[in-house]
């Protein structure tokens, strides 16, 4: 099962980027971005028939392998997630939602594969969400100067780029703190972890994203990634 699942999901990931590549054909051309499609190494069409053919057979292949129908309709869920990226929302403030939905359904996913109990995967999803807001702004800050000039108005290209730090840094801490108060049983090493691992990358997001911010953004990262798999551990 754990194949199948790797195999689905990399497909719908397969999807999804083609699709992004399929959408960004014409603004990656006005932008000199060395792309397939830009660079006439891959056609447009055949993109959006590979993006449409690894979604379907992504759905197909959950179908054929017995996952729960749960599972199945998650994954459907995550790839009109992505869709809904790719052709609407990337260039607009609203472009953290799908993040926020797509992203914490991944665990989730896997949970119900697993047959994890439900009340289990209730708070990972909804401190997943902040997560990967926090995430997504970190992403899209180094791009913040060329999105905005190419007319892309992301979140953080909204918020402006100092603000958007600020936010990424508070929704890590946000999230690390909602999964200390839903935790049982209460590990003081675990959760002390949690703490520090919201806080300290936080911080040190905050102090380095001025001078680096392309770099900076593993730290958000880095700090959700240990945030997740604490609480996951002791879950």
């Amino acid at each position: 099962m754990l194949v199948w699942a790797a195999v689905i999901m990399l497909l719908a990931q397969f999807s999804i980027s083609a699709l992004n590549d399929w959408a960004d054909r014409e603004r990656d051309a006005r932008a000199g971005r060395r792309r397939p499609i830009p660079l006439g190494l891959i056609p447009a069409d055949a993109a959006l028939a590979f993006a449409g053919a690894c979604g379907a057979l992504s759905l197909g292949l959950s179908v054929v392998a017995g996952l729960p129908s749960a599972a199945v309709l998650l994954l459907a869920v995550g790839l009109a997630c992505g869709w809904l990226y790719d052709l609407v929302l990337k260039p607009t403030p609203l472009s953290f939602a799908p993040f926020a939905v797509a992203f914490p359904l991944l665990p989730v996913w896997v949970g119900v594969i697993a047959a994890r109990p439900t009340q289990l995967l209730g708070p990972l999803f909804l401190a997943g969400a902040p997560l990967a807001t926090a995430i997504h702004l970190a992403d899209a800050i180094p791009d913040w100067a060329a999105d905005r000039s190419a007319g892309i108005r992301t979140l953080a290209v909204a918020l402006g780029p100092t603000v958007a730090a600020r936010a990424a840094a508070a929704l890590l801490i946000g999230a690390a703190g909602l999964l200390i108060v839903v935790s049982t049983p209460r590990q003081p090493l675990a959760l002390t972890v949690i703490a520090l691992a919201g806080l300290s990358s936080s911080l040190g997001y905050l102090g380095m994203v001025r001078r680096a911010a392309a770099q900076a953004k593993w730290l958000i990262v880095g700090g959700a990634l240990v945030v997740t798999v604490t609480w996951l551990i002791i879950a």
